[in-house]
């Protein structure tokens, strides 16, 4: 059963278009005992006038285990992290919110579940580029320029970027 939260959600952002994607590691929001450990989450940069994205984040749900799949219409994208790191990728083809949704449903990213510790958002949204790179959404390479770009940025920030790539379960 997918779990959605969409409140803050604004409709008229679904048949809108994505300009960037653009993944998100934040200190303080972690879903596991260290809150120095970064939580990610994609914010897609909407081809508007005026700035405007969504932000969709997998988060543990009240058991701390079981994802929700967070879906919200922000301003801009931001965090309100003092700690935090983007990796940027540009669509290859158009592909709007709505068709974004309906992708990580036909994939089955809209239904995961965390590991016993809480962790598992950094592989889940390597697993969530990777599909969209196979189906040609995002440049081919995405998947291996993120580890890379992971094995940078955890060499400057090793506390907050764990070395392994922490799975939980697609069910």
């Amino acid at each position: 059963m997918t779990i959605l939260y969409a409140k803050s959600f604004k409709p008229e952002d679904g048949d809108t278009a994505i300009r960037v994607i653009r993944l998100v590691g934040t200190s303080g929001t972690a879903t596991t005992a260290d809150a120095r450990v970064f939580h990610y989450r994609f914010y897609c940069e909407l081809d508007t006038s005026e700035p405007r994205a969504v932000s969709i984040d997998m988060t543990p749900g009240a058991d701390g285990r079981t994802g929700v799949l967070y879906i919200a219409s922000t301003g801009r994208v931001n965090t309100e992290s003092a700690l935090w790191i983007a990796f940027e990728v540009v669509p290859t083809k158009p592909i709007t919110v709505s068709e974004l949704v309906q992708f990580y449903k036909m994939k089955g990213f809209d239904r995961f579940r965390f590991n016993e510790e809480g962790a598992g958002c950094r592989s889940y949204s390597k697993k969530v580029l990777a599909g969209l790179e196979s189906d040609c959404y995002v440049p081919s390479g995405t998947e291996a320029r993120l580890v890379q770009w992971s094995d940078e940025k955890r060499k400057l920030l090793p506390e907050n970027i764990p070395e392994r790539w922490d799975e939980g379960e697609y069910y």
